[in-house]
């Protein structure tokens, strides 16, 4: 698990003209898929915190480490796409929310700013199933 994915991870380069590469760096808060650190011990940015890993780190008993998979980062791919494609992260429907993470608990997550199949890609890789 890389557990950090966010804009700041991804180096965009033209290798040729016309032709861009994406790289992620920065693996330091990375860990061996179902054995993270302890729920104190996460970091990383809240603002790409999948739901599973946000009720994890907030002590939810149903939410073991076992249960940290790959979901995570692609959860966070998905908000980090929006972001690059849009300049901002998915709108929260309702305003009590603070991390995109609460925000799909309630199915609340809306990618305004994209449509069609790229807008459908997004939404898949955010269902919290």
């Amino acid at each position: 698990m890389h557990g950090d994915l966010k804009p700041e991870n991804i180096v965009i380069q033209e290798s040729q003209p016309g032709l861009f590469v994406g790289k992620v760096i920065d693996y330091d808060d990375g860990y061996i898929v179902g054995l993270p650190p302890g729920r104190d011990e996460v970091v990383g940015d809240q603002r790409f915190y999948s739901p599973e890993l946000m009720m994890y780190i907030k002590g939810n008993p149903h939410v073991t480490g076992d249960m940290l998979t790959t979901a995570s980062d692609m959860f966070a791919l998905g908000l980090l796409l929006h972001m690059l494609f849009t300049g901002r992260l998915p709108h929260f429907e309702r305003s009590e929310f603070s991390w995109a993470a609460e925000a799909a608990l309630r199915e609340s997550l809306t990618f305004d700013g994209v449509s069609g199949p790229l807008k459908a890609w997004l939404e898949s890789l955010t269902q919290i199933d």
